[in-house]
């Protein structure tokens, strides 16, 4: 039987450092591995990136935002959008986009040895020989996804995360979990994914998640189940955080398929197992 009562109180003390935190309180953690490393937060919104896409980003909800959605996602740094944004080639649909002036914006970056890439997504494949991982990351993901467009568009229309999802996974490169980022972001968004009707019901199975899912049930960290299964054990784990913090109403799915995972972080320090990559410094600007 599962036992929620470690998930609960690093949930809380989690939620609890970022309330204090933005509330400009003094606040010292007393659990130690929440005090040493980095842990996002148990709402994706709320992290770094993710407040600076919605604040200046994300500013138009029309056009093809899920393709603005798949850049921001790829890259994931705020100061290498902020410099596409003002080379203008971000387009606002997705027949708007020209690949050569991409390439060009990034290779002004690439000439200044800037750090160009957030380290949290790792992005496959990137890594050809001879190339840049920008110009990689342009003809072999981005220009690729392009082919999907009517799809994609029709799932947003759809208002399914899920369809979204699996039409976005399809293409080269991209795979579950950027597809998942992306679907999270529309969520946030008016007119996007943020009225989906699997808005709390669906997420993404990561390998991540699993483990925390699999900790918590006190299986194998190896056992494999079924999306549905996932989902229903998401959906069980929502509802007992709800009802010890209602605070934290607006928690979708995929926040929750996040808050698994990092729990898997946590377990594993507790354990004795390993650490995590970053250990926790504060941070207020890119």
């Amino acid at each position: 039987m599962a036992d929620f009562r470690i998930l609960e109180d690093f949930v809380a003390e989690r939620e609890e450092i970022r309330r204090r935190k933005e509330a400009g309180e003094s606040y010292t953690t007393l659990d130690p591995i929440l005090g040493k490393y980095r842990f996002c937060n148990v709402r994706r919104k709320d992290d770094r990136v993710s407040r600076w896409l919605l604040k200046n980003y994300y500013t138009d909800p029309a056009g093809d935002v899920w393709f603005r959605a798949l850049i921001a996602r790829l890259i994931n740094w705020p100061p290498t959008l902020d410099h596409l944004m003002k080379a203008g080639v971000i387009p606002f649909k997705v027949d708007e986009f020209s690949a050569f002036a991409f390439c060009e914006a990034m290779k002004e970056l690439e000439q200044k040895k800037e750090k160009m890439y957030s380290s949290a997504y790792v992005v496959y494949p990137t890594n050809i020989k001879g190339n840049t991982k920008a110009f990689n990351m342009c003809w072999h993901i981005i220009v690729p996804a392009i082919e999907l467009t009517n799809h994609l568009r029709w799932q947003v229309a759809n208002e399914s995360i899920q369809a979204f999802t699996t039409v976005l996974a399809g293409s080269f490169g991209i795979k579950t979990f950027i597809a998942g980022q992306v679907s999270a972001d529309l969520t946030y968004i008016r007119g996007q994914l943020d009225n989906a009707h699997d808005l709390y019901y669906w997420a993404p199975m990561g390998p991540g998640s699993l483990r925390g899912l699999n900790r918590l049930h006190n299986r194998k960290l190896t056992q494999k189940i079924k999306q549905h299964e996932f989902n229903d054990e998401l959906f069980e784990v929502r509802g007992t955080l709800l009802g010890k913090m209602p605070a934290l109403k607006d928690m979708t799915l995929h926040d929750v398929q996040n808050v698994m995972c990092e729990y898997d972080k946590y377990i594993r320090v507790l354990k004795g197992e390993g650490a995590p990559r970053q250990l926790y410094k504060t941070e207020r600007a890119f």
